[in-house]
């Protein structure tokens, strides 16, 4: 009879999963940890650095380059709209290692052209890898833990940017020591293998659900795998309801609007910040070396911003958190405008830097559940990129305008403010 209940413990807890000393759940924390780095910090944030000795090379204007920029979200903003939807039908898995595949593509493309046309090319086709594979990467958060430890799930993936920026920060000025004014092209060589590398490892230890191993979400209550809806997440290839009723049953969900506007308004004004920051820096004085090592700073400080904002929203509430950090990101870009605490400014950005993306994927799942969560996370993404395709163009105007993106920043800073306004009428989460 001992044996018997020991038996049946041992078969709840594997069942359960949380209650052992390890849960697939970690290694897929890991995954979705690698999707960020490699759609994100890899595809988008070493645009930032990059961006001084492309410009040189190939005579671009600020205009320019904010047009590139733009070019790269409006495929994002397809890729990342289908995307979520496409999860349900053919499994994250596919989805997330295709999307990686075409990323490293562009990447390639960008760092080979020889002009405008070419460049933008390249950005085109990085976008639309970078959205295909960034859904279903964070949606493996929702999908894997239970609501509980969302958050912090969530704020463990976005550490995948903080490394990003980090790489770019180190990396980049270090190839171009070495390979000198063609530094530029190599940096994007060397960022395309390394995505695609990542592509390999998500296609070879993703898992699309616990359900598909017989496991509960990572921290979820219970003893033996269930499939509901609330707790299963979205099924296998294959196993998908409609994509469009998918669709058409998030869009019904009020909150997720409010959600996504407040979302957009960070996508205008973080991107203002990730893409002409180390510009911005050597206008004001820095040093290519000093502009490069200040990245960094804010690309270490950053790291850890998702997890600790994430935990602090499992406990605080999605909306206060949201607001909190849009008040901190405002007061550090104005700051930052006047040429005031330059260093000080922007390190204390870096530490809210990826909170709002893990506060927002964390509060789709709470919205929508499991199953709708890549839908969710989509529609949400869709007005995200929005601010992010009008961030840049507007920037680069300004700039061109006053001479300095001095006003860009003073810019992005009203919008970072609005958000905590808007952040704080959002609605209790479901």
């Amino acid at each position: 009879m001992l044996r018997e209940s020991s038996q049946r413990e041992s078969s709840q807890v594997k069942a359960d999963g949380s209650r052992l000393r390890f849960h697939y759940g970690l290694v897929i924390l890991v995954m979705g940890f690698l999707a960020v780095l490699g759609s994100l910090g890899f595809g988008r944030f070493s645009f930032g650095m990059i961006l001084p000795g492309m410009s040189q090379a190939l005579d671009l204007t600020r205009s320019q380059a904010g047009l590139l920029l733009t070019l790269a979200f409006a495929g994002y903003v397809i890729s990342s709209f289908t995307s979520g939807l496409l999860v349900a039908r053919y499994g994250a898995r596919r989805i997330l290692s295709a999307g990686m595949i075409v990323t490293a593509a562009g990447l390639l493309v960008t760092g080979m052209a020889t002009g405008l046309v070419a460049a933008a090319l390249g950005q085109i086709l990085t976008g639309l890898g970078s959205g295909t594979a960034y859904i279903p990467g964070v949606s493996l958060a929702t999908t894997w833990f239970h609501t509980s430890r969302r958050g912090m799930a969530s704020g463990v993936m976005a550490m995948g940017c903080g490394i990003g920026l980090v790489t770019a920060g180190l990396v980049v000025p270090a190839i171009f020591g070495i390979f000198g004014a063609g530094g530029w092209r190599v940096s994007w060589y060397f960022y395309a293998l390394a995505t695609l590398a990542v592509a390999v490892v998500e296609y070879l230890f993703v898992r699309n659900s616990p359900a598909e191993m017989g496991l509960l979400p990572f921290g979820a209550p219970g003893t033996v795998a269930r499939s509901d809806s609330s707790v299963s997440g979205p099924p296998g290839p294959g196993q998908g309801t409609n994509p469009l009723l998918q669709l058409g049953s998030v869009a019904r969900i009020g909150g997720l609007w409010h959600l996504g506007l407040i979302y957009c308004m960070f996508g205008f004004s973080y991107i203002i910040f990730v893409s002409f920051f180390a510009s911005y820096l050597l206008e004001i004085g820095f040093s290519t070396r000093g502009a490069g090592d200040l990245w960094a700073a804010v690309g270490v400080i950053s790291v850890p911003s998702g997890l600790i904002w994430g935990l602090i929203s499992d406990r605080l509430g999605r909306k206060w958190a949201l607001a909190l950090t849009y008040a901190v990101q405002g007061t550090c870009l104005g700051l930052l405008s006047q040429g005031l605490l330059v260093s000080w400014a922007a390190l204390a950005y870096g530490l809210t830097l990826w909170s709002i993306p893990a506060i927002a994927t964390a509060a789709c799942g709470d919205y929508a559940g499991p199953r709708l969560a890549p839908a969710a996370i989509s529609l949400i993404t869709l007005v995200f990129a929005v601010g992010q395709m009008t961030g840049p163009p507007a920037a680069g105007l300004l700039a061109d305008a006053t001479g300095n993106f001095a006003g860009a920043f003073a810019l992005a800073a009203g919008v970072a403010l609005a958000g905590a306004v808007g952040a704080a009428w959002l609605k209790r989460e479901n």
